[in-house]
């Protein structure tokens, strides 16, 4: 639940803009949640913001879904999007 990740240690680097994405960045992670808010963004990409399902624990994680990802989704899952990808 995005709750326990806030228990999880952050980065230890200096992370800017031009960073390279860390280890924990390409890893992939199954979390239950609430989606408080779900934005498409101009190249595809979808973001989304998790609470806890019980909404009694404070914090939200941010989710980042790549346009790239949703393709491979579409082949799998019989889904159709409101947009294009």
């Amino acid at each position: 639940m995005p709750s326990d990740i806030f228990s999880w240690t952050g980065p230890t680097a200096h992370l800017t803009r031009q960073s390279k994405r860390i280890a924990a960045e390409n890893k992939w992670f199954a979390l239950t949640g609430r989606v408080l808010d779900l934005k498409v963004e101009a190249d595809g990409d979808i973001h989304v913001a998790l609470g806890d399902a019980t909404g009694n624990k404070p914090g939200i994680v941010g989710v980042e879904v790549p346009a790239t990802t949703l393709r491979i989704v579409r082949g799998f899952v019989p889904v159709r999007f409101a947009f294009s990808i």
